[in-house]
């Protein structure tokens, strides 16, 4: 047990906020490093103890948090991909359609992209 109860308290409370910091899958971290910090012979080891907890929750939620803008970055390449075949799927079927449907098609896209007309 730590000797002083003042430095085990703000070693525990910033190892509760760690606890709030680190992902949702790393939880049961945070209990095990609350749980080491009762152990602790001295203040100087609770405050070595919380300071590593610190820099371990950090790097957690950094790979976390690239991780999730990693898979954004993913679905935004997919989404822009699927946008492209469908352009060009819409500009093959423009390129072999017959001249009188292509009129057809310019004028649907026209009505489409047209602001609407007060009568």
């Amino acid at each position: 047990m730590t000797r002083n109860p003042g430095a085990a308290r703000a070693s525990a409370l910033l190892l509760r906020w760690l606890a709030w910091l680190l992902p949702t899958s790393r939880k049961d971290w945070a209990e095990a490093m609350i749980n080491e910090l009762e152990a602790t012979n001295s203040r100087r080891a609770a405050f070595d103890w919380a300071i590593g907890c610190l820099f371990v929750a950090l790097r957690e939620r950094i790979h976390f948090e690239a991780g999730r803008s990693l898979m954004r970055r993913r679905v935004l390449q997919v989404a822009i991909g699927l946008a492209a075949t469908l352009f060009l799927a819409c500009a093959g079927i423009y390129a072999t359609a017959k001249p009188y449907q292509r009129v057809r098609l310019q004028q649907r896209v026209a009505n489409i992209f047209s602001p609407a007309q007060d009568k």
